[in-house]
């Protein structure tokens, strides 16, 4: 098995282990991981919001189409 990586620092406050805690294989502390997460199930769940948008483009694109919000900005 390959180790897994851990950052020094996390990515959103820069803080190190010593003063937040763990960091996480993708490079956060638990706060910053914690209120990720909230925010992009929030989004999800209300249907608004950048990471909802980025989401429904990616699914739209693993099928080979495109949101018809995005051909009208393109026309």
């Amino acid at each position: 098995m390959s180790p897994q990586w851990h950052g020094k620092r996390c990515r959103e406050c820069g803080g190190t282990p010593a003063e937040v805690g763990p960091i996480s294989g993708t490079g956060l502390c638990e706060t910053h991981a914690v209120e990720r997460f909230s925010d992009n199930l929030t989004q999800l769940v209300e249907h608004k919001g950048p990471k909802f948008e980025h989401w429904r483009r990616q699914i739209a694109a693993s099928v080979g189409a495109t949101l018809p919000d995005d051909d009208r900005l393109t026309a």
